[in-house]
């Protein structure tokens, strides 16, 4: 297949259902990355209008491109992202899928998180960017409570892997309520915090930094916050 030619990116699907294909550079409506074995490389930034599957036992590897999709996004079999972008608007859900970062790539979303699947605990990056949203309770490398405004609450316990960060945007609220919050790496709070009944266990094994400058956290119950010793200080939040 040499071209797509002029492609339709408002109705219509299509589908790859080789062993291996390169998926080419473009506007899809629908986009099925399908088949049930063998891998799909992206050949430049695919943006798709509506929904994005991807097949049990396929992979899809974005590599440095961006793929944007605006509505769902269903991966049943495996996301490899080396320094490149998934960035999705709409319901995502992995449930039994893996989502692979080799490099330092980027999982934006922005709607309904059902599941992250198998997540990659050594690279990468996932954002929350919506306004108000749940932080699915899972292990992240890096985590960013994105965006400019809003609430992300923590929809169970949620654990930052040795050597990752937490990072809370300006003007954005990170809602722990009763969940756990454990921080094995760096803290960055330039937003909000909030706790009622939980713990924020911020703990490192060798050069985790907490840095509050600008941030504040609130305590709206018996929360606690623990800085265990080998963490240092950068910035303080103001706490209330």
């Amino acid at each position: 297949m040499t071209s797509l030619g002029t492609l339709s990116s408002d109705n219509g699907t299509v589908t790859y259902l080789g062993t291996d294909q390169d998926i080419f550079g473009d506007t899809y409506n629908n986009l099925i990355i399908g088949g049930s074995t063998g891998t799909k490389m992206l050949g430049g930034n695919v943006f798709v209008n509506s929904d994005f599957t991807v097949n049990v036992g396929v992979t899809t590897a974005v590599g440095a491109n961006t793929l944007t999709i605006t509505d769902s996004t269903d991966i049943n079999g495996t996301i490899i992202i080396s320094t490149g972008t998934l960035d999705v608007d709409g319901a995502f859900d992995a449930t039994n899928g893996f989502m692979t970062f080799t490099g330092d790539g980027n999982l934006t979303l922005a709607s309904t998180v059902t599941s992250l699947g198998t997540l990659s605990s050594n690279n990468g990056t996932v954002t929350y960017d919506g306004t108000d949203q749940s932080v699915l309770g899972d292990w992240y490398y890096n985590l960013v409570i994105g965006g400019s405004s809003g609430t992300k609450t923590l929809d169970g316990n949620v654990n930052v892997y040795r050597g990752g960060r937490l990072t809370v945007n300006t003007g954005v609220t990170c809602a722990v309520g009763t969940s756990l919050l454990t921080v094995s790496g760096s803290i960055d709070i330039s937003g909000n915090i909030t706790r009622s009944t939980c713990t924020i266990d911020a703990v490192t094994y060798s050069s985790g930094n907490f840095d509050g400058t600008d941030g504040v956290i609130f305590f709206i119950g018996d929360g606690k916050l623990n800085l265990h010793p080998t963490f240092t200080s950068t910035g303080d939040a103001s706490i209330t």
